[in-house]
């Protein structure tokens, strides 16, 4: 099956880098079973990860239902990253994996050099 979005990788390398999680067009959901056994502070293993399209709701953090917690990851879709390069690459004949790969790491590198429009990055705030 093709990639139609970053991965759960792509998704925290590109927040680290600072884009806002808003952008997104996409979210992973990302599930795990909490509270395994008494004393186990251990970070549990994801037992379901699933992509759901943003529709602009809240989907920012983790929500618990009993013994089973929710995190809920941005993911961007290869057309919303290429919007976010606004044209700052060349075009190659690559795969949908090799895109999303591809434009995840130019993204990264735009926002340390400042050349990605402001209303995509974390600290962007809004004319009112």
């Amino acid at each position: 099956m093709s990639q139609i979005t970053t991965d759960l990788e792509q998704s925290k390398r590109l927040l680290e880098a600072g884009l806002n999680p808003e952008s997104a067009d996409f979210f992973w959901v990302e599930r795990k079973r909490i509270g395994n056994s008494a004393g186990d502070s251990s970070d549990p293993e994801p037992i379901l990860n699933w992509i759901r399209p943003y529709d602009g709701g809240l989907m920012k953090g983790t929500r618990r239902c009993g013994s089973i917690s929710y995190n809920y990851i941005p993911a961007w879709s290869l057309s919303k990253l290429v919007d976010i390069c606004d044209g700052a690459l060349l075009r190659s004949e690559c795969n949908s994996e090799e895109w999303i790969e591809s434009l995840v790491g130019a993204i990264c590198f735009l926002i340390d050099y400042g050349d990605i429009d402001s209303k995509y990055l974390v600290n962007h705030e809004t004319d009112q």
